[in-house]
């Protein structure tokens, strides 16, 4: 459901962000919200829930299964507008060929570099604790909110003139065979990076 999420809003979002010109607002706003949901997915125990709702242990466990995945879902709608359609977007607009490979190669290794903080922040916590759980959620989710803040202010917007084409035509551009026929060196190279990132997802 998560998977689906994200492909469908930076479907959605990316083409709204084509067609507004504006990519600033959607990553700046996307992250802060994306950071509230992420702290507050700390708070999914089934202790909490149990005393929230008042319910035995036994069907707050299950309650909470489901709150995981909504609210992961809900994370991922937020992250995949903020990042996967907005940032990315503004990446590619604010470089050109002489650059665009050093700055997607840094951002690339952004994810590996964020898993090693956050596994090895992780040693400094009780893991059997849900109370460590809600910290380690809180300070993640602070830290994603604070940088949507930051870039409230230090983003500046690349000159992107907002698309003249329907909403619709902006979001299934990409699916035109017309589309891919004009662009056949870029459709192998996208078919090998589904491909690899299907492999990764696996692994």
């Amino acid at each position: 459901l998560s998977g689906v999420v994200a492909t469908v809003a930076s479907l959605v979002a990316g083409a709204l962000s084509d067609k507004i010109g504006n990519r600033r607002k959607f990553i700046s706003y996307g992250y802060a919200i994306w950071g509230v949901t992420v702290a507050l997915f700390g708070c999914l125990s089934a202790d909490n829930i149990a005393a929230v709702f008042g319910m035995p242990v036994e069907e707050a466990i299950k309650f909470a299964l489901v709150l995981v995945v909504v609210v992961d879902c809900v994370m991922t709608l937020f992250g995949s507008t903020a990042n996967d359609a907005a940032f990315n977007a503004w990446l590619t607009d604010s470089t050109n060929s002489s650059n665009r490979g050093a700055v997607e190669g840094i951002n690339a290794m952004m994810p590996l570099v964020a898993i090693l903080v956050v596994f090895g922040g992780f040693m400094f916590f009780d893991l059997e604790k849900s109370s460590s759980w809600i910290s380690i959620f809180s300070i993640i989710g602070t830290v994603v909110i604070a940088i949507g803040i930051l870039g409230i202010f230090l983003i500046k917007d690349s000159n992107v003139k907002p698309v003249k084409e329907s909403y619709l035509n902006c979001i299934f551009y990409g699916f035109l065979p017309k589309t891919a026929k004009k662009n056949p060196l870029l459709y192998i190279s996208l078919s090998g990076f589904v491909i690899f990132n299907i492999s990764i997802q696996i692994f």
